[in-house]
This record gives C-alpha cells, sequence and structure tokens, in this order.
C-alpha cells in the first residue's frame, strides 16, 4: 500500500481548511442585516428584461445610441375579471390626451393583464393617432412578504414601483391630468424621484415619477411591502408608511407640491363645483381630480362651469398656453371644437 506523501497531505488539508472557511463566511453572511444605511435590498418580484439590454424584444428598452433618455409614461390597467374585461372611462381618456399634447414623452404603455383586449373605445372622440401607445403584458402579483394580495389596486401601486426601479419614467393614474409639460421635465431631471402628497400625511401614488435604479421605489417595496404588508388596510403601504419612509430618507425624492394636495383629498369635489368657488390649476404640473365618473361626456364637458371643467375643455382643445383668460372665454372657444368633434 502506497502512503500519500507529505505534499499531497498538505493539499488535502488546504482544501478542508478552505472549505471550512467557506462554509463560516456563508453562515455569517446569512445572519447579517441586509439594509445598511441607505443601501435597500430590492424585491423584484417578476422578472424584467434589463433596459440596456438591447437584444430584448422588450418595448420598454431604449435605443441602443440612447438607452437611457427616454422618457416613459406607465398607467396600469388590470381587469378585476378577465372574463368581464372593461375599459377606461371617457374621463380616462382625457388623461391620456394630456399627456400626449402637453408631454409629449417618448412612450405610453399600458401595463395590462388582458393585453388582447383594447381598452380605449371610449376614446374614439378625442384620440385618433394611437402612435406611441403600447399594450405591455404585465403579471400581477398575488402575494407579497408572503401575504396575499387583496385589492387590484395594491397589485397597481405595487407594479408601478416595479416598473419605475427597472425602467424609470412617470407612472399616473388614469385620474391625473398632466398640465405642464415642461416644468415636469425640469423638476424630474433634477431629482431622483418627484412625489406627491394629498395632504392627510401620505405620499400619494397617482402621480410618481423616478429616475431609472432610483433608491425610492425599491425602498419602498421592501420596507413598506416586503416587511410590513397590510393587506386590508387601504391607504396604509403606499400612502401612511410610505410618508414615514420618505420623511426618514428625504434624499431620495422631492415632493411637488399641488398636484394631489390642491384642493385636498378631503376637499377635492371643490374643485368641481362652480362657477362661485374657482381653483387656479394653470400654475400647476398636474391635476389630481380623485374622479372616477362614468358620466362625463363631450356634452358634459362642454356645460361644466367648475374648475374641473374648465381644465377639461382646455386639454381637449389642445392647450391654448397656460396665460389664456378667463374661464368663460375658454369655453366659448372650446365650445366650437367640441362641437366639431
Amino acid at each position: 500500500m502506497q502512503i500519500p506523501s507529505k505534499e499531497a497531505l498538505i493539499k488535502v488539508l488546504a482544501v478542508v481548511c478552505l472549505f471550512i472557511i467557506t462554509l463560516t463566511f456563508l453562515s455569517w453572511s446569512n445572519s447579517c442585516p441586509s439594509n445598511q444605511g441607505n443601501s435597500f435590498q430590492f424585491w423584484a418580484g417578476p422578472t424584467f428584461p434589463k433596459r440596456n439590454d438591447t437584444s430584448s424584444d422588450d418595448p420598454l428598452v431604449g435605443t441602443p445610441e440612447h438607452p437611457e433618455e427616454r422618457l416613459i409614461v406607465h398607467y396600469i390597467w388590470f381587469q378585476r375579471d378577465i372574463l368581464k374585461p372593461t375599459g377606461v372611462l371617457f374621463l380616462d381618456c382625457i388623461s391620456v390626451l394630456s399627456v400626449m399634447e402637453n408631454l409629449k414623452p417618448d412612450a405610453i404603455f399600458v401595463h395590462t393583464d388582458l393585453p388582447s383586449f383594447w381598452p380605449f373605445d371610449a376614446c374614439s372622440q378625442l384620440i385618433t393617432d394611437w402612435t406611441g401607445v403600447e399594450l405591455v403584458p404585465a403579471k400581477k402579483n398575488l402575494e407579497i412578504g408572503g401575504k396575499k394580495i387583496h385589492y387590484v389596486e395594491h397589485e397597481a401601486d405595487i407594479m408601478k414601483l416595479q416598473l419605475l426601479w427597472h425602467y424609470g419614467g412617470l407612472a399616473l393614474d388614469f385620474d391625473v391630468y398632466l398640465i405642464n409639460g415642461t416644468k415636469f421635465r425640469e423638476v424630474y431631471h433634477a431629482h431622483p424621484c418627484v412625489l406627491t402628497y394629498d395632504g392627510n400625511d401620505r405620499i400619494n401614488n397617482g402621480f410618481v415619477a423616478c429616475q431609472k435604479g432610483a433608491v425610492y421605489p425599491g425602498m419602498i417595496l421592501q420596507e413598506s411591502y416586503v416587511a410590513d404588508y397590510r393587506p386590508n388596510e387601504w391607504v396604509y403601504n403606499i400612502g401612511v408608511r410610505t410618508f414615514q419612509l420618505f420623511h426618514q430618507h428625504k434624499e431620495t425624492g422631492y415632493i411637488q407640491e399641488g398636484i394631489s394636495d390642491r384642493p385636498t383629498y378631503d376637499g377635492r369635489y371643490e374643485f368641481l363645483t362652480g362657477p362661485g368657488r374657482k381653483h387656479e390649476w394653470r400654475d400647476k404640473i398636474a391635476h389630481h381630480s380623485f374622479l372616477h365618473d362614468k358620466g362625463y361626456n363631450l356634452d358634459s364637458v362642454k356645460r361644466d362651469d367648475s374648475s374641473m371643467g374648465d381644465m377639461l375643455r382646455w386639454i381637449v382643445n389642445g392647450g391654448m398656453g397656460l396665460n389664456t383668460n378667463s374661464s368663460m372665454d375658454i369655453a366659448s372657444t372650446v365650445a366650437g371644437v367640441i362641437d366639431r368633434v
């Protein structure tokens, strides 16, 4: 029987020692906290193609020459029942129209769990050119943090944060109307994220914009949803807890006032009353109405003598500049436009 040489025994011992050291290091690493300072472990959920992977057929990928310069607007349209799909409302169409006219982004992507269904039939009188608007297949997150997601609105909020972290851009609800795209671009390029609140110590996720890879979306996903998801509380995770986290890490974003807090959420119906109680809106980047009314159509927009009506007519007319005259001048000018549609 051949006795192993001294050199062979040393090599075996070295391998064994290296193996023990590796196991010890891995055990120590797994026991360490994942979040240190402002570095947050990001919960990615569904896997998205990398935006700078130009070989991908993902429509969100930028051009090879300028992969990061595209301004993308994201809408989410999840169905409550895919067997009975529903489309957007007339007011939702005006939201999309306001983005087309006043922001002119490189692309508008509508992320939907039913991409075979066209949800914009209600927009036929307002929008005829859908260039740059695409339906992007999106898979709902059924659970997060080990808890089942109860509301489709929670799923949409989570999807927005994922999209902003991976791709950047502006995520909007369909009840938000873009007014000043030039001002938005200035603010957007000056901050990692642009946020808004509704006046009740809550961040409002109806309007949120982030640079690709910004800390804020990943922080909220990890620290609010993964760590503390409350499926039965409507706005806790995206509003209350998010407000707390942002004020602990204000370097992650910038609050743009006026979008969702003028009027405040509790006073939102003041914007719909008139003509005695008019609210200024021309100086805002955008207006979040919180209004989902099936009764609106071209005729009702023409007759609406409220701040909401003034703004809607201005958008339908293609925007007449922000230094317009009185609301009645707007109404008389737009009346002819609406009559011709």
